[in-house]
């Protein structure tokens, strides 16, 4: 409880309240305390972490896991380099294909797990979810379709790969006016455009919960085409 009291640099020590008035009275002040929005899952969180480490409680966190799935909870036992934590819960599916678009090496994979986390963590940031979700796309397309430019924008990954034309995935059938190649382009700018972080514009606003967790999800099949050699030009 001090340890968590000096990490949230609290003013009113929760370690004061165990102490003297146990955890009945610990579990009030974490449900009613008016220093921070969701102190109580910022402390199960932290919790979470210690088991994770210090305790070796992978069965205590399978054991969480379970509870958590059965009682229909929004949360959910989330690992990222190798620290548990909670984390807002999206389907099986998708959290694996992000978890092993987040293990590709190098900074796409590092990038998207900070994206992953400001966008599903305890503490939501959709700025900088979305922000990193656009780096993690740079830094999976810029060494594929600009190798010579490694400062290049997504935008200029756009443009260059709209002027090129032949971009796309390896799927013989495809539809006659959503070949493979605008659906990735279309992607790619989607991603790009809805992003809030060109300040000055008239119409600028920083970006919302739900753009943050749409652009992370949209970043995921990107990045693993990208990175794995499914997207290519086909000339």
């Amino acid at each position: 409880m001090r340890a968590f009291d000096q990490l949230t640099r609290r003013e009113s020590p929760l370690s004061e309240v165990f102490e003297d008035y146990g955890f009945d009275a610990l579990e009030r002040e974490l449900q009613d305390d008016a220093e921070g929005e969701n102190l109580y899952i910022h402390f199960l969180d932290y919790l979470v972490y210690l088991v994770s480490g210090e305790y070796g409680g992978g069965a205590r966190l399978e054991d969480l896991e379970e509870i958590l799935r059965r009682s229909g909870s929004k949360w959910t036992v989330g690992t990222r380099a190798g620290n548990a934590g909670l984390e807002d819960r999206v389907s099986d599916g998708v959290r694996e294909a992000a978890e092993s678009a987040m293990a590709l090496p190098g900074h796409a994979g590092e990038l998207l797990a900070k994206a992953w986390h400001a966008a599903f963590g305890v503490s939501p940031n959709p700025v900088s979810a979305y922000t990193n979700a656009v780096l993690a796309v740079e830094a999976a397309t810029v060494p594929v379709v600009i190798p010579s430019d490694r400062t290049a924008t997504l935008g200029k990954v756009f443009t260059v790969m709209r002027d090129q034309s032949g971009w796309g995935l390896d799927i013989k059938k495809q539809h006659a006016d959503f070949p493979a190649d605008a659906v990735i382009l279309g992607m790619v700018q989607m991603l790009w455009a809805g992003q809030g972080r060109h300040a000055g514009q008239p119409d600028w606003a920083p970006n919302t919960q739900a753009e943050a967790e749409a652009a992370v999800l949209l970043a995921v099949p990107l990045v693993q085409w990208f990175a794995s050699g499914a997207i290519k030009r086909r000339v």
